[in-house]
């Protein structure tokens, strides 16, 4: 009879005694106040030149593309080329981001964010750029783990593209 008891027990122990996830409210606007302070101070490392800064608020795993087809970089390699062009003061990243777009998960712990700007010094003042980033939140704050740059030209641009690309 003890044994019959003990496992029927078992189980009910064994499942009373698991934690379960917490499981509050989540408030997506709070998370998107802190993804912008994250984005914001990513530019403002890249505006500055700090290159610890910039790679701070980077995965260690990450994935991040530029804007050729050759560039599919993982932190290092991203560090080698940030460098590179962070020590170019030929080079400007005065950006005027016109577009920012938000999607914070459900759960609140991952988020995309889609930024449109120009960056007329590097690609001309008439090609825009659009950045994509997915950020996951950790116990240390949000963390970008995937990052690319496009240059997007507009349709009616394309077909000049197309041309300026056979010469």
């Amino acid at each position: 009879m003890n044994k019959l008891f003990f496992l029927l027990l078992a189980p009910v122990l064994f499942f009373s005694c698991r934690p379960t996830p917490a499981s509050g409210p989540v408030d997506k606007e709070a998370a998107k106040q802190q993804i912008v302070s994250v984005l914001d101070k990513l530019h403002a490392a890249e505006g500055a030149r700090d290159i610890n800064a910039y790679l701070a608020m980077l995965s260690d795993s990450g994935l991040y593309c530029g804007t050729d087809p050759n560039e599919l970089w993982d932190k290092a390699d991203l560090q080698k080329t940030m460098s590179q062009a962070m020590t170019d003061t030929s080079l400007t990243t005065n950006l005027n981001i016109d577009k920012r777009v938000l999607m914070v998960a459900d759960d609140c712990m991952s988020a995309l964010a889609i930024e449109q700007f120009f960056m007329a010094d590097m690609f001309g003042p008439n090609l825009p750029v659009r950045s994509v980033k997915h950020l996951v939140k950790t116990q240390n704050g949000w963390i970008i783990d995937f990052l690319s740059w496009s240059l997007i030209p507009r349709n009616e641009d394309i077909g000049k593209l197309e041309k300026a690309l056979e010469e």
